[in-house]
């Protein structure tokens, strides 16, 4: 993300009530925080991407999806990517009658930590384990040998 994305990240989490600014905080302190904490959960989202992690893209068995490493030509890592794609739109497609499965995949998809998604899924623990257990029930029925392309 550019900083100015950042600014605008944080800003409109700040307006839209994500994130709530205390009143013993300055707000340019309480901003300041919130970029902070964004720019940390976008590092760590691109060192758990495995499109940008040193992957091997020739898969030895050919049925894992074709994950690019960082030095990968171009053209192989644009084909990961819309493998990656291609896989994210599979599972959301499992769960067309289910939007709470679908709101949670979307979440985890964009690495949001467990705590942010129940907050902003109005989850209680036990309400969020039962959403997941209905997906990873139903994950493990559709694709009983793993991901096959």
């Amino acid at each position: 993300m550019t900083a100015e994305e950042l600014l605008n990240e944080a800003i409109l989490r700040s307006l839209d009530g994500t994130r709530k600014c205390p009143q013993s905080v300055e707000f340019i302190k309480f901003l300041a925080g919130v970029i902070k904490s964004l720019a940390w959960a976008e590092r760590q989202r691109e060192k758990a991407d495995p499109l940008t992690g040193a992957v091997d893209i020739n898969d030895p068995d050919g049925h894992g999806p074709r994950i690019a490493a960082d030095d990968a030509p171009a053209d192989d890592r644009l084909e990961a990517q819309r493998e990656y794609k291609r896989i994210q739109q599979s599972l959301l497609d499992l769960f067309e009658d289910d939007e709470e499965v679908q709101y949670l995949m979307l979440c985890r998809f964009e690495e949001m930590p467990a705590d942010e998604i129940k907050q902003q899924l109005d989850m209680d623990d036990r309400k969020f384990a039962t959403v997941q257990r209905r997906m990873r029930r139903r994950i493990d029925k559709a694709f009983p040998e793993g991901w096959q392309q």
